[in-house]
């Protein structure tokens, strides 16, 4: 099982990657390891450019969240944290199907 930091680190990853492939497929690269197919169809769909928001948009949540659960346990907060910990699952759950994705988010 992942520490809370590890699961931010691992989702930051994850988002880290999708930038590079949408970067790379604006310029024309394609990627033989399986997000081609699926990139290329987003990207035909909604463009490089809202693509690329979505990516940054993911990251802004994902500090926030973070933020929120460093808060909520230093002052005591088990619900607050506890939603905030869910609200980080939702997020990372279009990366299910990746390496390393907690096992206890599959729930």
């Amino acid at each position: 099982m992942l520490a809370d930091g590890d699961r931010t680190t691992w989702l930051r990853a994850q988002i880290d990657e999708d930038e590079r492939v949408v970067r790379a497929a604006a310029n024309g690269y394609l990627y033989p390891d399986g997000h081609d197919d699926s990139v290329v169809a987003f990207l035909n769909h909604f463009g490089h450019e809202r693509a690329l928001a979505e990516v940054s948009a993911n990251r802004r949540m994902v500090a926030r969240i973070e933020a929120l659960m460093i808060y909520a346990r230093a002052q005591g907060l088990d619900k607050v944290w506890d939603w905030a910990a869910e609200s980080l699952k939702v997020e990372a759950l279009p990366y299910a199907d990746r390496p390393g994705f907690p096992e206890d988010w599959k729930t």
